[in-house]
């Protein structure tokens, strides 16, 4: 069963999802302040294997380089 968890920046009116399967995650639409995916990932004990960005949003390219993470998938308009 896939569970999907909201985070939430309601100052900025901005949200980002982290799916996953109970082992592994993927964040979608991830905001800057990637760590709190992250340590939400770990709380939940998943690991993120996943990142999915639509390019029409908010988030440059250059925040997730050099990241852990193992793919990133562009989702282009």
């Amino acid at each position: 069963m896939l569970d999907v968890q909201v985070v939430e920046t309601s100052s900025l009116g901005d949200r980002s999802y982290l799916a996953h399967d109970g082992e592994s995650a993927a964040v979608i639409d991830p905001q800057r302040d990637i760590d709190r995916i992250l340590d939400l990932a770990g709380r939940l004990g998943v690991r993120v294997t996943w990142v999915l960005i639509c390019l029409a949003g908010n988030t440059p390219r250059n925040w997730l380089v050099g990241s852990a993470i193992q793919r990133i998938v562009w989702l282009l308009p």
